[in-house]
């Protein structure tokens, strides 16, 4: 766990992780991977979260599949609970990007989404505001065969009561395969947006609180993926109030390895890897009174 986290956390149980994944030829089937591992903990707001134990024994999947999707869940969050749930990836092979989805789009605020500790998974920390139980969803893109590969964290502080961007830049001759970001605050911010463009991932958080607060963008980075592509999609215009999805695809014959999405005045609630469709879907709530846009985006490859 990030040393930003200043909290801790009660483990409360563990589900099956089932994981999916793609051979290592353009041409491969989709093939069901076997059983993960995940898990999730309560995150008890003003304490240091404990960080998702080390990976335990999976089947190494790193000799059989270039790509492999991997989710957790769904894990039950209770009315004002904040939880942090983690996915890992097999064996052998590392995290490229992640998300989580929800029950609850208007209802579920996504506050931190970012790789574990070693780049082999990836975590999310969202909160239920609303008055029943919601589920929650984790996902991780794994990849084998990469070369200079590493996460590279940015850093920025927010000002009281203002929203925030900072940028993660990928070393030259390197790729951007995903990212995501996360604050020092369970309490007062919500994550807006993550997005990328060529050589950088960019985190944009609204802090609601009366002291700064440092916002961190985690982007992953490697290289020797084929047929690379940073795919936008078409905007879509959501009313004032309203929620909205956008979805975009990766190119016939290529996977998605990690996304994100940007828009005015909303919030991500949902990010995640479309599986097998080989895309990424954001969803999203539009908290002003007028009509927004949001983009989504994919990194796509081989």
């Amino acid at each position: 766990m990030n040393s930003l986290h200043g909290r801790r956390a009660l483990v409360v149980g563990a589900v099956v992780a089932l994981c999916v994944g793609l051979g290592g030829a353009a041409t491969a089937e989709p093939v069901a991977a076997g059983p993960g591992a995940g898990g999730g903990q309560q995150v008890v707001p003003g304490q240091r979260m404990s960080p998702p134990p080390a990976r335990k024994a999976q089947p190494n999947a790193a000799t059989t599949y270039r790509q492999y999707t991997a989710y957790y869940g769904p894990l039950t969050v209770q009315p004002g609970e904040a939880y942090n749930a983690w996915v890992y990836c097999p064996a052998g092979m590392v995290v490229t990007g992640g998300g989580e989805t929800n029950s609850s789009a208007g209802q579920m605020v996504l506050k931190d989404t970012y790789p574990v500790s070693g780049n082999g998974g990836w975590q999310v920390t969202v909160i239920n505001v609303a008055p029943v139980n919601e589920t929650v969803t984790v996902y991780a893109v794994c990849m084998s065969g990469l070369n200079d590969y590493g996460p590279i964290i940015g850093k920025t502080l927010m000002a009281p009561g203002q929203h925030a961007v900072v940028s993660a830049f990928c070393p030259p001759n390197t790729q951007v395969l995903g990212g995501g970001g996360f604050t020092d605050t369970l309490t007062d911010s919500a994550f807006r947006s993550g997005t990328l463009s060529a050589g950088q991932w960019n985190a944009f958080t609204q802090n609601n609180d009366s002291v700064p607060h440092t916002l961190a963008a985690e982007v992953m980075c490697g290289s020797d993926v084929t047929n690379y592509q940073i795919v936008q999609g078409d905007p879509v215009d959501v009313p004032g109030n309203q929620e909205g999805v956008a979805t975009v695809y990766c190119p016939a014959g290529t996977w998605v390895l990690g996304g994100g999405g940007q828009g005015g005045d909303m919030n991500t609630t949902d990010s995640f890897p479309l599986y097998p469709s080989q895309g990424w879907q954001v969803d999203f709530y539009n908290y002003d009174t007028d009509d927004d846009m949001y983009n989504p985006t994919v990194v796509c490859g081989n």
